[in-house]
């Protein structure tokens, strides 16, 4: 009675036949991209920190983990998915977080190689390009913290995607496409936005072709991208609900979601006033190296092959695109940022020519494209396994030049140093904090992995934490200082800070961290060595300086400021044998660029000092010049060798050296600038 007639059974596995094969069909079809999705994907989840790291990896974490708000313009895209990513019972809280974006980046790498294997017919093109990609090393590095850019390049290389489908497909698809892109377009605004502008005139001459269509369909778009702006609009409730991290606290108005979103906090670190066109000219000189530094230069060659021939080999369209995709995002960058080439602006920079890089890509398969050509049409030579061989020595060469700064599976450096300040105060202690090295590191051990929970962090720039004392842009630097000052005074509690805190109390300085003593005033400053913390400092210098570039400048930071504290220590000591003892530790900690220069300012602070012994101070700080980290270190360097030269009645060479010393950092906190005036010397 319910059995089935034999021609519906027929027609049934017929139907189930047709469904099977086309499913075999898409498996086929895209397992080459899920193949390099899963090799690339290996690779990152093997190498990618178990724990927090510095760069902005503690601040994303913290922010995803709260359903929070990064720093600015927010990243709300970001944010929400990686707070999606930390319900995972697998691993820390970070793992968890790093494994996002490592998603990101093999989803990337797999995008890649159908947009290779659509302008350059042969698979093994596409495969070099996207595991090259990969295994480049500002990639690779941004695809194993918390960070955004491998959301970005996605995003950017699937609107490069829907872009091509749209100058191919008939009047009748390509509404649907264009809106797609819309939406797409929108995601990418909630993400990154400043380097998806940057990016959209390589778009836009993509679908050149079809402009025409394109400014007809204008009107279908924009509700699109506004539907992808909406992680904004969360980002706003969010702000008014008071979440344990928020970068700036609520956004009440559209001036404050404006301040926000446009970085005008930032306005001072992304246009300095001591940044000139030689600063702009050296960025252009330092993006160069950096694109041979992501292939190594075997790949550089191919890539220049690649530069010149895509004009003779791909529609001159898609040539200009992907030239202003490498330009946009590097060069034309470079134009709009106000950066000082310094080792600090350096770090920063180099993420964001991202997306130039898989431009670079591209060319360099290109290049091996050319080479394999020309070898068969001017020598006759057919080795079909040659291009194959030759990629692999490339991508070999890629990925053992870039293992060394990126295979970060053991890296606990950060987390060392959160500890060892946690872990030396006392019970109900109070922290102060302030950059990139301590806030959201110890915040990240205190709030997420609830290490000490009996310390409560502060931001002292009232930044990140629920428990500012004030609203950054909404209080001046004197009701700020007030607002401090009445929190000081009011507590019970033991009060730590680690960098600068405006207080009119006394300092016990630890090296790594000071506290407020309430008992004496402001002029005094007692230094204390506590035996952990230098057992920390013996165990950083004997691994030397790592290898990543934020914690190599941060170690920096991290021996002058102990260096400072001991040359205290060293100076308050009055038993010879603890003094000769003193000197030697000296020796140690202070044998760096910044220890040297700390240690000639303050032998040439004195009135009566050894003019000799600051002289080869300076010359050994000379050989180091190469830790510099900041352009005004330079520049304090050329002022000490002024007064050097001032102190021994050397006038003429002295105003040499302030005169290069403005120069070279051309700001009103320079001293040399005093000295220029009023010709002190």
């Amino acid at each position: 009675m319910f059995g089935v007639e034999p021609g519906q059974q027929l027609n049934k596995i017929a139907v189930n036949n047709i469904f099977y094969t086309q499913k075999t069909k898409v498996i086929k079809e895209c397992l080459p991209q899920i193949s390099v999705f899963a090799v690339v994907l290996v690779v990152y989840l093997w190498s990618m920190p178990r724990t927090v790291v510095l760069e902005d990896d503690g601040l994303f974490i913290l922010a995803a983990y709260f359903n929070g708000i990064a720093h600015p313009p927010g990243y709300p895209l970001y944010t929400f998915l990686s707070h999606l990513f930390t319900w995972l019972p697998l691993g820390s809280i970070a793992y968890r977080v790093h494994m996002l974006s490592a998603i990101f980046g093999a989803f990337s790498c797999a995008i890649l190689w159908w947009i290779v294997q659509k302008l350059i017919p042969g698979r093994v093109y596409a495969y070099t390009a996207s595991l090259a990609l990969g295994f480049s090393q500002v990639f690779w590095s941004q695809a194993i913290v918390a960070e955004v850019y491998t959301l970005n390049v996605l995003l950017i290389l699937l609107l490069f995607v829907t872009a091509l489908k749209y100058i191919e497909c008939d009047d009748k698809n390509s509404l649907i496409v264009v809106m797609c892109m819309g939406f797409l377009y929108g995601l990418g605004l909630s993400n990154h936005w400043p380097l998806l502008i940057l990016s959209t005139p390589m778009l836009l001459i993509l679908m050149w072709p079809r402009w025409k269509r394109l400014l007809s369909q204008v009107v279908y778009v924009l509700p699109l991208i506004l539907l992808g702006l909406l992680p904004y609009l969360k980002m706003v409730y969010i702000s008014q609900m008071s979440p344990e991290i928020s970068f700036y606290g609520p956004i009440d108005s559209w001036t404050d979601f404006w301040f926000f979103i446009s970085r005008e906090g930032y306005s001072e670190l992304d246009q300095s006033p001591s940044a000139g066109w030689w600063d702009k000219w050296m960025f252009c000189g330092f993006v160069l190296k950096e694109t041979v530094r992501q292939f190594g230069f075997v790949g550089f060659i191919f890539v220049c092959i690649g530069f010149l021939a895509q004009w003779r080999i791909l529609p001159k369209y898609i040539c200009i695109s992907l030239f202003l995709g490498y330009v946009c995002n590097t060069f034309l960058l470079i134009g709009l940022l106000g950066f000082d080439y310094e080792f600090l602006h350096q770090n920063i920079f180099r993420v964001y020519p991202i997306i130039a890089y898989s431009v670079v890509s591209i060319w360099m398969v290109l290049g091996i494209k050319t080479l394999m050509r020309f070898i068969n049409t001017y020598l006759g030579v057919q080795l079909r396994i040659l291009p194959a061989m030759l990629s692999i020595l490339i991508l070999g060469i890629i990925f053992f030049i870039n293992i060394k700064i990126n295979y970060r599976a053991e890296d606990d450096w950060a987390e060392k140093y959160a500890k060892t300040i946690l872990d030396n105060l006392p019970k109900n202690a109070v922290i102060f904090t302030d950059g990139d090295l301590d806030l959201s590191i110890i915040g990240y051990l205190n709030k997420v992995q609830n290490y000490r929970e009996d310390v409560t962090v502060y931001s002292h720039k009232g930044i990140l934490f629920s428990n500012r004392l004030f609203i950054p842009r909404k209080n001046t630097t004197n009701e700020r200082a007030i607002l401090i000052d009445n929190f000081l005074q009011t507590t019970a509690r033991p009060v730590y800070y680690t960098y600068g805190l405006p207080h009119q109390y006394g300092v016990i300085n630890y090296g790594l961290f000071k506290q407020i003593d309430k008992g004496f005033s402001s002029d005094k400053q007692i230094a204390y060595a506590i035996p952990e913390v230098v057992s920390y400092i013996k165990n950083i210098i004997s691994f030397g300086e790592p290898d990543d570039p934020w914690e190599k400048m941060h170690y920096r930071f991290l021996l002058a400021d102990y260096c400072n504290l001991s040359l205290l220590l060293m100076e308050n000591s009055k038993q010879e044998h603890e003094k000769q003892e003193l000197i030697q530790w000296v020796n140690i900690v202070c044998n760096t660029f910044h220890g040297y220069l700390r240690y000639a300012e303050l032998l040439l602070s004195k009135q009566n000092t050894d003019t000799d012994k600051i002289s080869k101070l300076i010359d050994k700080a000379q050989l180091l010049r190469n830790q510099i980290v900041f352009k005004s270190e330079a520049g304090m360097f050329l002022y000490l060798k002024g007064e050097l030269n001032a102190k021994t009645g050397k006038f003429s060479k002295a105003a040499k050296n302030y005169n290069e010393s403005y120069r070279l950092w051309p700001h009103q906190n320079n001293p040399a600038l005093t000295k220029l005036q009023y010709a002190v010397f």
